[in-house]
């Protein structure tokens, strides 16, 4: 089996709730990985999020839209993106501001 199809296996397993050995720890540590690098990527939406008590949740709802661009920055974006129209002023603000200055960076030249 080749490695893009073992990870096909996992990630679909992953996904099922499937009974797979390390699963919990598999989870524990995509959950991770994406809190932090969303905090990298959008400091001011992770931190005034974070301040709302609203962190964790954001962070489960974005690794559940599915599958994620190879570039983190893009990932950001998108996660940027989605909380723009977030009823919470200061929340749309920070995210509109970070979406606009990934798109920005993201734009040939940029």
């Amino acid at each position: 089996m080749s490695l893009d199809a073992y990870e096909q296996v996992v990630v679909s397993a992953l996904r099922s709730e499937a009974d797979l050995e390390g699963a919990d720890v598999v989870r524990w540590a995509v959950r991770c990985w994406a809190a932090t690098s969303l905090a990298q990527v959008c400091p001011l939406t992770s931190a005034v999020l974070a301040g709302r008590d609203r962190w964790e949740e954001e962070v489960d709802l974005q690794l559940a839209q599915g599958d994620r661009p190879a570039v983190l920055r893009e990932w950001g974006r998108d996660f940027a993106v989605r909380l723009t129209d977030d009823a919470d002023p200061l929340v749309a603000a920070a995210a509109g501001l970070e979406a606009a200055a990934l798109s920005r960076a993201a734009a040939p030249g940029g």
